[in-house]
């Protein structure tokens, strides 16, 4: 069972038969989303500024991410906040985050402590960068696209071979062309400049979240099993 439709192609180029390959998504937990926070609350209980534009990544704090990217995008929208929550140190991300007003590195948070983050932000982000799945030479689908597809917010995130197989552009997501600082703030303005917008990415995010829980993902890796095993007999 492989968590990416790019996970499985590698699979099968080694010689795996196709039908013994199965793709079933990761997911989320919902009981982490109760209560649900409005982005006043939120920010609020987090304390961070009430009114500005607020962009946030969740995860491993890295150059690795693609951040250095995302740090030239917040240099060029003084205007907008950054938040990146999963910083385990001191690194070269953080030293540079730390000469910038509009930016704001939070230690590691655990799954459980994370929602309120999620809903304090306008737009959460996926780095726009090619990088990480270069660097892994197989699929980066990360796990925090789920939570972030759960958290009623914007996704602004990458044109890239894993992301692409759950975010649509101007559907569920506004997708940016990787490792390009100018396309990654015009997709920030592009968000923030339409609310209208936001609100339907968010809601079209938050349905497809609805079929993307762990107990479904246990369903399917079940049904899978079953109809291997009648299939031999």
């Amino acid at each position: 069972v492989l968590h990416s439709a790019y996970a499985k192609d590698v699979f099968h180029r080694q010689g795996v038969a196709a039908e013994s390959l199965e793709v079933v998504h990761n997911g989320y937990w919902p009981r982490l989303f109760e209560p649900r926070l409005s982005k006043a609350e939120a920010r609020a209980k987090l304390g961070l500024d009430p009114d500005r534009p607020l962009v946030l990544y969740a995860g491993r704090v890295s150059p690795k991410k693609g951040l250095g990217l995302v740090l030239d995008a917040a240099a060029a929208m003084p205007e907008v906040d950054f938040a990146f929550v999963g910083s385990e140190g001191q690194g070269e991300i953080e030293e540079r985050a730390a000469a910038m007003d509009n930016v704001r590195i939070v230690g590691w948070t655990s799954f459980d402590e994370l929602p309120p983050y999620l809903f304090a932000a306008d737009i959460l982000l996926i780095p726009p960068s090619l990088g990480p799945l270069k660097g892994v030479g197989n699929t980066v689908l990360p796990m925090k696209l789920f939570l972030y597809l759960a958290a009623d917010r914007p996704l602004l995130a990458p044109r890239a071979p894993d992301t692409a197989e759950i975010l649509r552009h101007d559907e569920n997501a506004w997708l940016v062309e990787p490792d390009d600082i100018q396309s990654t703030v015009d997709g920030i303005r592009a968000l923030l400049d339409n609310p209208e917008r936001m609100t339907r990415l968010a809601a079209n995010a938050a349905e497809l979240a609805s079929g993307l829980t762990w107990e479904a993902r246990a369903d399917k890796v079940l049904g899978f099993i079953e109809r291997r095993l009648a299939a031999k007999g």
